[in-house]
Formats: C-alpha cells, structure tokens, sequence
C-alpha cells in the first residue's frame, strides 16, 4: 500500500529477483525476534531504505541497551521511603489530616462528569 521498498545488494527485494531475506532464515542464524523487528523500524515505514548487516547489528545492540537499562538487580527489591503511607508522611509538609479537605476540589478540574462521584458534582 504505502510502504517504502527495502533494498538489499543494490536491488529492491522482492520475489521474482529472489533475493529475499526471509524472516525464518534469521531466525534459524540465532537472531532473536525483537531485534529483527527493531531492524524493521528502524526506518521510516514510508520511506525506501536498504537492509544490510549494520541495520540488524544496530538492531541488537539497541535490543541489548533497552536490556541492560531496564534490568532489574538480583534479589529483594530494596525498601523505599514510598513503600506505605507511613513512609511518606514525613516528607508532606501538610499535615495528612489536612490533605482531604484540600483536595476536593481537583478531581472536578480532571475528570469528566461520568467518572466525577456524585457527591463532587453538588
């Protein structure tokens, strides 16, 4: 429909020429599904573009960085200051009593009248 061609060898690919780099064929070389898929969106999906090498070693590199930044270390998680309620009180200057009646009023400000309760609309 709207799609770029994607060249490869100095060719668009496409079936009659056979030069075709199939999906299956990576898979069976050990590439992994999301940077084959990241290789794809590299581009533009309007624009003509060339499939090569350095298009999926970027690919698996990015693949590898989103991984590592996103990795969790092993073990418990660490306690936080926002674990419960209790935690966090020291840090509000307004004492939590206090907190309710000073927020009545921003859910009328954010919300739409199907999700505001009843008793805010009055």
């Amino acid at each position: 429909m709207h799609a770029g061609m994607i060249g490869w060898e100095g060719h668009k690919m496409s079936k009659s020429r056979g030069n075709l780099v199939l999906v299956s064929t990576l898979r069976g070389q050990g590439i992994e599904p999301p940077a084959i898929r990241l290789a794809l969106l590299a581009g533009h999906y309007r624009a003509d573009r060339y499939w090569d090498a350095q298009v999926l070693d970027e690919a698996i590199a990015r693949l590898h960085r989103w991984r590592t930044a996103t990795a969790l270390p092993a073990g418990p998680m660490p306690p936080t200051p926002s674990a419960g309620c209790g935690d966090t009180w020291p840090m509000i200057s307004i004492p939590p009593k206090r907190l309710p009646p000073l927020m009545v009023g921003l859910p009328m400000r954010w919300s739409t009248a199907a999700t505001t309760p009843r008793r805010l609309k009055r």
